[in-house]
């Protein structure tokens, strides 16, 4: 593999937090003349999802359709890094964490619940973080908002047929919230909202595909949303949306795998696709085109312990952690990562559980959580967008948690 695009090395000057936000009200500004003299329609590039809007449609111009699936940390709009998790007593808890080195995180809030497995938040069409878990009792529950500046809304049962695991969520092209989640004996089920952050949802819809990992959901930049689930042979399949509710049969791309999936559209679109191999490498496939054919698998080394967590940097390259058997997390990247493969793995150190969420924070650093091998959860973030070097671990995040 060719180490085709190494993160400088060349320090950068870390921009003020009160300049950033400056600049961000400055933009902030500017698109809200935009909006005003152009408001935001929100359509379907989807088969069968173009219907007429509901009731009440002018509020759909408000709407903000966002391709970020459901996962443990969101950027919510006011550009916070909100972390969920699930408390030994099975209750939801969310934590505020700080970009600013000079500002303390805001500790971990009950949202309370009684959840069986880990839980995700996605954005909705109005802005609001909305929170699912998989409960003791085997069906769906859901908070519309859960948002840290607003009161936690109460959770409601979506019901399910005897569901396990983490569930998936995202956003279709209308804004409606879409979830798919594995019941006991492994079909893949999808339900989804009638309306952009409405309250009707549908049945569930049995998907004709089994998994034996929790499942991903990703929408692509056509539009399509993309179900990913490794069976119990190890093989990925991979389901497209038609239209509202209805999905094509799973399309089988082998593989011989262990772990969930973790996909990421890259920067010309294409979905690429990573988990652990039987053989304990990280196993990566890739679209040749955005929306049609896929390269194969590959294997890109390293020694992974659990489930990858992918995503796109500052930069948009694409960038995968992995935890090892050791506890220590380490990641590779590669901007044509398809053509040339990936660069070498390259440690961050760490003694951690298990590798728990990553994301981009509001300086355009990458930031990674994880549960220490002491139960609390710890932090690691980049010097500076898109580059190193990293931080050292921090326990500031706290609180004790019991890994999967």
């Amino acid at each position: 593999m060719r180490v085709d695009d190494e993160y400088p090395t060349t320090p950068m000057r870390r921009i003020p937090q009160r300049r950033d936000d400056q600049r961000s009200s400055l933009v902030a500004g500017v698109l809200g003349l935009v909006l005003i003299a152009t408001p935001l329609i929100v359509f379907s590039q989807v088969p069968g999802t173009g219907d007429a809007p509901p009731e009440g449609s002018s509020t759909l111009q408000q709407a903000q359709v966002s391709a970020q699936p459901a996962a443990a940390v969101q950027l919510t709009g006011d550009r916070d890094v909100v972390l969920f998790a699930r408390a030994q007593d099975g209750s939801v808890l969310r934590h505020l964490h700080s970009s600013s080195p000079i500002e303390p995180d805001h500790g971990w809030v009950n949202l309370g619940g009684s959840a069986a497995g880990d839980p995700v938040a996605v954005t909705d069409a109005f802005g609001r973080l909305a929170a699912f878990f998989v409960g003791t009792d085997g069906a769906l529950w859901m908070s519309p908002d859960v948002s840290p500046t607003a009161a936690a809304a109460p959770w409601r049962e979506l019901g399910g047929p005897d569901l396990t695991g983490r569930p998936a969520a995202v956003q279709d092209a209308r804004g409606r919230l879409a979830v798919v989640a594995r019941s006991a004996d492994g079909t893949l089920w999808e339900s989804h909202q009638t309306e952009p952050a409405g309250e009707t949802w549908s049945d569930w819809r049995d998907l004709a595909a089994h998994s034996s990992t929790d499942p991903a959901i990703h929408r692509d930049p056509r539009g399509v949303l993309r179900v990913f689930a490794v069976g119990a042979d190890g093989r990925m399949a991979v389901l497209s949306q038609t239209g509202l509710g209805t999905w094509s049969e799973p399309t089988d791309l082998g593989g011989s795998l262990t772990t969930s999936p973790s996909v990421v559209v890259d920067r010309d679109g294409r979905l690429q696709v990573f988990a652990r191999g039987a053989d304990g490498s990280l196993q990566h496939n890739a679209e040749t085109n955005p929306g049609a054919g896929w390269a194969g698998w590959h294997s890109a080394g390293g020694d992974v312990a659990g489930p990858p967590l992918a995503v796109l940097d500052a930069r948009g390259t694409v960038v995968v952690f992995a935890a090892t058997p050791r506890g220590a997390v380490e990641h590779t990247w590669g901007v044509e990562a398809l053509r040339h493969g990936l660069n070498k793995w390259v440690s961050i150190g760490g003694n951690t559980a298990e590798l728990t969420a990553v994301t981009k924070d509001a300086l355009d650093e990458l930031v990674v959580f994880a549960i220490g091998k002491r139960g609390g959860m710890e932090e690691a973030h980049q010097e500076n967008p898109a580059a190193g070097p990293w931080s050292t671990w921090s326990t500031e995040p706290g609180g004790v948690f019991i890994p999967d």
